[in-house]
């Protein structure tokens, strides 16, 4: 009877040395296999959000691209070289800068926070020679902020002074108040937007001629029985008899990759590299934005941030006379002399994420991008290709 109530006892103890030995260290196994599995979730999750977030930035950035370079030429001029048809244009233009595509550079200088110390110069082009992570410069011409031109325009004795009936549709359309106490008439502040100082315009007359002048000034008051006026630097020689014309205004844009600006809050902010920007220019200096009289630039924004690759490839008739559409790439020298061969443009862009992966490898050189020498891994590289057609450019040179 003893003896039983000892073993029951002993029973009743409680675990050895050993079984809570072994108790732990299977739990140790458990809970680390569990701290592993977790921190590789979450470390694959955050990359994941990274390569979303460049993708999705590419998307947005390639979007704007095609429908600029779809505009091209819209309501300015449909030759890509110069328009043989102006009866007038200001002196600084030079031929060719109101052309839909009015400037390329290719393989334009990189900037210096690119690829500042060389690690990604083994990734090459198509051709093998060129680098892969390199960026091309382009000037395009349009209206790129309304959605026509103004018709029945009448011009002041000096040329100086464009008047615009604000009771066509058009006008109304896009300037007029459409609510409120003020409903009918016009909204000055969106007017003068569209017209801004510095800006070109083109006046269409009805014989099919054009004049260009860039803007000193404009203004509307009033509603439908009013007119509004853009006051001209330059003026508008009477023999192109622009009377019962139209008016448009023109944008000269340019795309081109350059280091972030700390000065810029956004960049700061943001801690940006290396950003497309696409900024309005003036028509006669094509590296100096449009301002406000405040000096607040009109347009000048970041299309895409931690860009690694810009290229522009222009596909061109071919042979000349041609009416044939054929893929060849027009070498900067081939632009320059025979702009109006090109129809349609190929963009091809790539990003980077902005941080470097350590466990990332990748033997394919133009899918990864080597921020820092040490250690291992690269940022992910992302890259998307559009093919777009330009409509509004000439089929010959005019």
């Amino acid at each position: 009877m003893t003896k039983d109530r000892q073993s029951q006892s002993s029973a009743r103890a409680g675990f050895t040395l050993l079984e809570v030995m072994v108790s732990l260290a299977v739990g140790g196994i458990a809970l680390s296999s569990i701290y592993a599995v977790g921190s590789s979730a979450t470390r694959h999750f955050r990359e994941q959000q990274r390569i979303s977030a460049a993708q999705t930035s590419l998307r947005a950035a390639m979007a704007t691209l095609k429908h600029d370079f779809q505009r091209a030429g819209f309501m300015s001029t449909p030759d890509t070289r110069g328009p043989a048809q102006a009866c007038s244009l200001p002196a600084a233009l030079q031929d060719g800068w109101i052309g839909g595509v009015n400037g390329y550079t290719k393989n334009a200088a990189k900037p210096s926070k690119l690829d500042p110390n060389g690690l990604n110069a083994a990734a090459k082009d198509k051709n093998g020679t060129d680098e892969f992570f390199s960026v091309d410069q382009v000037w395009l011409t349009g209206n790129y902020v309304t959605s026509g031109e103004y018709p029945n325009i009448s011009v002041s004795s000096d040329g100086l002074t464009v008047s615009i009936p604000m009771g066509w549709q058009s006008f109304q359309r896009d300037f007029s108040e459409w609510s409120g106490g003020t409903a009918g008439s016009c909204n000055e502040t969106v007017f003068r937007a569209a017209f801004p100082v510095d800006r070109l315009v083109r006046l269409h007359a009805q014989n099919g001629t054009y004049s260009y002048a860039t803007v000193a000034g404009a203004d509307c008051v009033g509603d439908a029985t009013k007119t509004a006026t853009v006051t001209l630097r330059n003026s508008v020689p009477t023999n192109c008899n622009m009377e019962g014309g139209w008016i448009a205004p023109v944008s000269t844009m340019f795309y081109r990759v350059e280091d972030a600006d700390p000065v810029r809050a956004e960049d700061d902010a943001l801690g940006r590299t290396t950003v497309l920007r696409r900024t309005e220019v003036k028509p006669d200096d094509r590296l100096k934005p449009v301002e406000t009289q405040g000096g607040v630039r009109i347009e000048d924004r970041s299309l895409l941030d931690y860009i690694v690759r810009f290229k522009v490839d222009f596909l061109m008739l071919d042979p000349p006379g041609d009416t044939r559409i054929s893929y060849v790439p027009m070498t900067q020298a081939e632009w320059t002399t025979s702009p109006q061969r090109a129809r349609a443009a190929i963009i091809d862009l790539a990003v980077r994420t902005p941080q470097q992966e350590s466990d990332f490898v990748q033997n394919v050189p133009t899918a990864a991008f080597k921020i820092f020498q040490p250690g291992r891994g690269a940022a992910r590289v992302r890259r998307m290709h559009a093919e777009v057609l330009m409509p509004n450019v000439a089929n010959r040179n005019l």
